[in-house]
């Protein structure tokens, strides 16, 4: 019986053996395998045939925009293709330079942030971070962002040409102002829709004083309550884009901001290379816009404006103080026009802006019916610059939707022939014009 048993278990630990030694072969087999496969995927795969600068830009292509991590788009799922994929993937910088927080949790983001730094080695950067600064005001739980990343980031900032800031608290601002000497673009937005919760317009100047070398900045849903400091003067010789206004969390009716801030940003800024700008709330006193322009005397070439009062600004010839001084404007957006206001708005701009190529006018029925003839008088051939037109008439709840008559419109298409491009459309509309910038 002894004798047995031991022949049983010998006989089972050689079997152990064999099946270990066989395991080993079968994973050995397994890996060779593998690795002809790759070989295979390699000769037929024509992206690794390509010189690695040609696959590196067509793997930028693909990048999602605006950045957001996700583990099955570009960059990341371009590691778990091949070898010859992640080969190309991790010898391309410029693929890991353009990162944001969104979707990713937030005990993670610090390491995620860390490892995409470090694949993006010396390349110009673009941040996208969201949330709130300061845990005590942090109104959107799932996505802070950790005082520890703002520590982290700061190391980098040299880096920074692109950031955007989507905060969801007060005072925020003043807590990352230091030196941004690289950056570029800069896009701050209130993420918060309350009053309670807005950056101040002093913060925005700090940071526009903050980043000499800025070109590009949009500052959206700030406010400025009275008491607080004024903001200091400041001349900035190189921005040439700006945008003031609403952010898309406040509701279309709500003034405060935009009324605020951009009154008091601009009293304060000088821009002598201003080229474009917008706001989407303009409730400007005329003489603070006036002194605006005329004290940086910018050569300014593209204005988009939502005009807060259209039928008092256009009918007292505010408008037209405002455009004599920009001659040089080849592309000009205006939004809450009354419809009866149009034919004189039109023979305005005709009359002031000789280099006008782009007119968008976005127009509202305001109970009157549009005066047809009145346009097409004012329009042609008074507009003979002009290489697109785009005349949108919106209704607002229950107002009957307003339309030109359809021999205007052919009379107005006539133009096509000419070269010009031209777009007419009536919506419903239960929204204003409002600003959307990405990175």
């Amino acid at each position: 019986m002894a004798s047995r048993l031991v022949d049983v278990r010998t006989r089972i630990e050689e079997i152990s053996s064999a099946i270990s030694r066989q395991t080993e072969i079968l994973r050995d087999l397994e890996t060779q395998r593998s690795a002809a496969q790759g070989e295979l995927n390699a000769i037929l795969d024509p992206m690794a045939r390509l010189p690695l600068e040609i696959s590196s830009k067509i793997f930028a292509q693909c990048s999602p925009m605006p950045p957001k991590y996700d583990a099955l788009q570009a960059p990341t799922i371009f590691l778990s293709v091949c070898r010859a994929w992640r080969y190309i993937a991790l010898a391309t910088p410029s693929l890991w330079a353009a990162i944001s927080d969104q979707g990713i949790p937030v005990a993670k983001f610090p390491k995620f942030f860390e490892s995409w730094l470090r694949r993006a080695r010396s390349s110009p950067l673009s941040l996208s971070l969201s949330g709130s600064l300061d845990p005590q005001y942090d109104v959107d739980p799932p996505n802070p962002v950790p005082a520890a990343v703002w520590a982290f980031v700061k190391q980098y900032m040299r880096q920074v040409q692109n950031l955007r800031l989507c905060l969801s608290s007060a005072g925020e601002l003043q807590q990352i102002v230091f030196s941004y000497t690289s950056l570029r673009s800069l896009t701050v937005e209130n993420s918060n829709a309350s009053e309670y919760f807005s950056q101040n317009a002093d913060e925005c100047v700090a940071l526009l004083c903050a980043a000499p070398n800025l070109l590009e900045c949009n500052f959206l849903g700030m406010e400025y309550r009275h008491g607080n400091p004024a903001p200091t003067k400041l001349t900035h010789c190189y921005l040439r884009h700006l945008a003031l206004g609403k952010s898309q969390a406040e509701e279309p009716d709500s003034q405060f901001s935009a009324f605020n801030c951009t009154t008091v940003i601009l009293k304060s800024l000088t821009l002598p290379a201003l080229e474009s700008l917008i706001i989407s709330f303009f409730d400007i006193a005329p003489a603070d816009f006036i002194s605006f322009l005329t004290r940086s005397s910018p050569p300014l070439q593209s204005l988009h404006i939502w005009l807060a009062h259209a039928p008092i600004m256009v009918e007292a010839n505010i408008v037209e103080g405002y455009l004599r001084v920009l001659p040089s404007l080849t592309e000009l957006d205006f939004g809450n026009t009354p419809t009866s206001t149009l034919p004189l708005l039109l023979r305005t701009i005709a009359d002031l802006l000789p280099n006008l190529c782009n007119l968008t006018i976005r127009g509202h029925t305001d109970g009157d019916s549009v005066d047809c003839e009145g346009v097409l008088d004012a329009f042609t051939p008074r507009h003979a610059c002009l290489r697109s037109f785009q005349l949108l008439l919106a209704t607002f709840g229950s107002e009957r939707r307003e339309k030109i008559r359809d021999d205007i419109t052919v009379a107005l298409r006539q133009r096509v022939n000419n070269g010009m491009g031209l777009h007419i459309e009536t919506q419903e509309l239960h929204d204003i014009f409002a600003i959307d910038v990405d990175m």
